[in-house]
């Protein structure tokens, strides 16, 4: 923790942020708490409004998620997300929260994603089911929809009964489960291996 403290610091000023080192935030946990605090206040930069809808698809999913199709889903369902360079000004209010890594958006530590999913964190908690439904919700629309990218239709025909058993759709679940039209396109997706290892992990 002290060295992932020290290279948070680091990181920052190398960003230019303005650091009193006099008044440094005691701990990893207080940093975030400070950081969040300080870029996500009331106005155009709200927590509840711009940064939870991100975490939400980031922390929930069970694979990296590319930076544009976070994009792309947002501005299907977020008022503010309309445009690219407000969906990007947002993510740069993370600062070094967050990484980039071949265009999948990742917390850059697993002590973050613990830290926002803590129930002792009550200012900028985040309920990772919340976050299952919205990736059910979404994996529902991509694999109805015939013209979806087919790397996402790939994570979802790989990942989705596991969502929606995350989100307890118990009956969707089964609804899916039972669709044999699901079980061929998935069958042409993800081949017959795989397709029976998830098979395995996903039966009740």
């Amino acid at each position: 923790n002290v060295i992932l403290y020290a290279k948070l610091m680091c990181d920052a000023i190398n960003k230019g942020a303005d650091i009193d080192v006099m008044r440094l935030p005691l701990g990893l946990n207080n940093y975030f708490d400070a950081h969040m605090r300080r870029y996500f206040k009331k106005g155009d930069y709200q927590f509840d409004v711009h940064a939870l809808p991100i975490i939400l698809l980031m922390l929930a999913s069970f694979q990296p998620i590319k930076r544009h199709h976070i994009y792309q889903r947002l501005k299907q369902t977020e008022d503010w997300c309309k445009d690219r360079t407000r969906f990007n000004r947002i993510l740069e209010r993370f600062g070094p929260l967050l990484k980039e890594e071949e265009e999948y958006i990742l917390p850059f530590h697993k002590s973050l994603s613990d830290w926002l999913t803590s129930s002792d964190n009550k200012r900028f908690f985040v309920c990772k089911e919340d976050g299952y439904e919205k990736m059910s919700e979404w994996g529902s629309e991509v694999l109805s929809d015939e013209y979806a990218s087919e790397e996402l239709a790939y994570h979802f025909y790989l990942y989705q009964p596991q969502y929606l058993s995350a989100a307890n759709k118990h009956r969707e679940f089964e609804t899916l489960f039972s669709d044999v039209e699901f079980w061929k396109h998935r069958k042409n997706a993800l081949g017959v291996d795989l397709l029976l290892q998830r098979m395995f992990i996903e039966l009740p």
